[in-house]
């Protein structure tokens, strides 16, 4: 039951560990040269975006699949020890890349070919959200700074 007479206190917590943070710019701006600086990196690619930085342990994500499993491996009871002494920081390079495999799963999961065509016309904006939050919360939940690159630039969304 709720008490309104003995509420929770907040308090700031420092450092980075489990927040989120974006960065967006134009191409060949270093966004990806600064974020992998940070503490103990591991850069889950939805892009080619590593050719010219050398030495970044990373991940090539081609499918949906690939991603879930990436979080699985480093939220798990059985894997999250491990994970955490070799990372702390999960850049997710890009945003766009991400966005455009979470659609692509939904609609296959729904059996359309595009996001606007589910639920009769009014769109499987909910089910498309709610995949992209579940990951995301989990790695911000388990304590990891997760870092999104974004392109500038107009995205169509259908």
């Amino acid at each position: 039951m709720v008490d309104i007479f003995n509420p929770e206190v907040s308090k700031v917590i420092k450092g980075m560990k489990g927040k989120s943070v974006l960065i967006y710019g134009a191409n060949r701006t270093g966004k990806t040269s600064n974020l992998v600086k940070a503490p103990k990196p591991l850069v889950c690619c939805f892009e080619n975006g590593l050719n010219a930085i050398d030495s970044i342990k990373n991940i090539k994500v081609k499918k949906w699949n690939d991603w879930t499993s990436f979080v699985r491996q480093l939220t798990s009871d059985a894997t999250i020890e491990k994970a955490k002494e070799l990372y702390s920081t999960i850049i997710v390079d890009t945003v766009d890349g991400m966005a455009d495999l979470a659609a692509e799963f939904i609609c296959g999961v729904y059996g359309v070919s595009r996001i606007n065509e589910g639920n009769r016309g009014y769109g499987l904006w909910k089910e498309y959200s709610q995949e992209i939050n579940k990951w995301l919360k989990l790695l911000v939940n388990s304590g990891y700074t997760v870092c999104f690159i974004a392109h500038e630039g107009e995205r169509e969304f259908s």
